[in-house]
């Protein structure tokens, strides 16, 4: 993912969203991510990341977009990386190419009534 990119594109998502959590909505389909949010108060957006997958698979997840935005502006690159096994595993977030930093970021549970 390009790392300044992403961080204008959640800077965006993020005005849609509320404190404390800052939930969005991740959903990947091959080298395409959605990033989108809704919430009453203030309406809701939705943005398309270009990504490259290396296995195509489809996630769907909710995370704290300011804990991905805190973990990929601490980083000193161009291209990061996301390790997502499941939707409900840990995501695992590195500068490309570089193992001996990282940000782990965990998915939000939402209970269904």
């Amino acid at each position: 993912i390009k790392r300044q990119y992403f961080i204008d594109t959640l800077r965006r998502i993020m005005v849609f969203t509320k404190e404390p959590f800052y939930k969005v909505l991740i959903k990947i389909e091959g080298d395409v991510m959605f990033i989108s949010t809704e919430s009453h108060d203030f309406g809701k957006a939705e943005e398309e990341v270009e990504i490259f997958s290396t296995n195509n698979s489809n996630f769907e997840f909710y995370l704290s977009a300011n804990y991905l935005y805190d973990s990929f502006r601490e980083m000193d690159c161009e291209e990061v990386e996301m390790k997502i096994q499941m939707n409900t595993s840990p995501i695992v977030i590195t500068p490309k190419g570089k193992t001996d930093e990282l940000s782990v970021v965990m998915p939000i549970n939402i209970k269904n009534d």
